[in-house]
């Protein structure tokens, strides 16, 4: 079938998955935009046992695109998951209209599908520690709410191999529209947990980790020389760790209380010439301090 109409009652319901945070968490899932997205997710994760594909729930195919490359391989994962559940996915074609009003953009002629997806609930600080038995490096996200930012560090995390990134306090949802595209849709793919929303549970979250074995630091801009010294050596030192967890707190607000004494590691920070700038981008700081960090791959041989 296709659908034509922006006011057909699944195409409403699809497009509240993009837009908010409290219908992607009551159905538990999301929406994804764009076919490469779609099938790095469903498809191409197959032969990772480390990743789980994502169960697919809806998926749209824009109408004529229905023998683009991507569009087929969408089409055929959506029948070789319907076979293994022993239920068809629902599968639609949908006008350039339609496409525009779901994906939420100007143009359907560079969206060749969008899919619903299952996304996993929120858990708790209890659960930090079998999510992350598997992963040497953890990002955690305490607060940062700038889509864009979280996006970029999702993204640049699951490029440098990182395990995965822990969501802490009030965050962005990793599943926002805009925060899908900054990350080219890293926050699908990458393992993520959501620890409510509280001050207290991101503390314990930490904690959790830190008994499991992770070094757990903290970014933050030094605040003298001496406390610039201090945090190279932290940061050289912990490149040989076999398990780290690092915390970025947000740029307005930098890293609560409680998060912030959970840090039994102690703080790191990118080197800056003395005088040109008072902080980096949380976005950019993250991912020097990612790269710096490396992936711990070495350190557990």
């Amino acid at each position: 079938p296709c659908l034509t109409s922006v006011a057909n009652e699944r195409v409403k319901r699809l497009v509240k998955l993009r837009t908010s945070h409290r219908a992607r968490r009551e159905t538990g899932s999301a929406l994804l935009v764009g076919a490469d997205v779609i099938a790095e997710c469903v498809v191409r994760v197959a032969g990772d046992s480390a990743v789980q594909p994502r169960r697919l729930r809806t998926l749209l195919v824009r109408d004529g695109a229905e023998q683009h490359a991507d569009a087929a391989e969408l089409l055929a994962a959506a029948r070789a998951q319907g076979s293994a559940r022993g239920a068809r996915v629902p599968t639609f074609l949908a006008s350039d209209d339609v496409m525009n009003k779901v994906a939420g953009v100007g143009s359907a002629d560079g969206v060749v599908a969008v899919a619903e997806v299952e996304v996993p609930a929120a858990g708790d600080a209890a659960s930090a520690p079998d999510w992350a038995a598997s992963m040497n490096r953890v990002l955690a996200l305490d607060t940062v709410q700038d889509p864009g930012n979280v996006g970029t560090l999702l993204r640049t995390a699951l490029a440098l191999g990182w395990g995965g990134a822990l969501m802490l306090g009030d965050c962005c949802d990793v599943f926002n529209d805009k925060c899908l595209r900054a990350g080219r849709g890293a926050a699908a793919k990458l393992p993520t947990l959501r620890v409510g929303d509280s001050k207290a549970g991101a503390g314990a979250a930490l904690r959790a980790l830190q008994a499991e074995g992770f070094t757990v630091v903290a970014a933050e801009p030094p605040r003298d020389e001496h406390e610039a010294a201090a945090a190279r050596d932290v940061l050289q030192a912990l490149s040989a760790e076999h398990r780290v967890c690092l915390v970025l707190g947000s740029e307005g607000q930098g890293l609560s209380a409680e998060a912030k004494a959970a840090c039994a590691g102690g703080s790191v920070s990118v080197p800056q010439d003395p005088g040109s700038m008072e902080s980096l981008n949380v976005g950019v700081a993250g991912g020097i301090l990612m790269y710096a960090l490396g992936s711990g791959a070495e350190a557990a041989d």
